[in-house]
């Protein structure tokens, strides 16, 4: 399972996302969808860690992303945008 605990991405002094909680089933197919604006590509940016969030984190499996080496990580996570 991937958990998306308050994960929150500010730029400048724009709030993008706020307190995102998301759980998502391994070796499923997940869309996000929404308007434009809402932050989609950047919450996809972070959980593929292209960027780095402001608040919260990311667990694989019990497992802060941060702390998974990014080459074994991209073997383990897919992401379209």
């Amino acid at each position: 399972m991937i958990h998306i605990q308050n994960i929150g991405k500010i730029y400048g002094n724009k709030p993008v996302l706020n307190n995102i909680n998301l759980a998502l089933p391994l070796h499923q197919v997940t869309a996000l969808i929404g308007p434009n604006g809402a932050g989609k590509s950047t919450l996809l940016m972070i959980l593929a860690r292209l960027l780095a969030p402001t608040t919260g984190s990311i667990l694989f499996e019990q497992r802060d992303i941060a702390s998974i080496r990014i080459a074994d990580y991209a073997r383990l996570v897919a992401t379209l945008r």
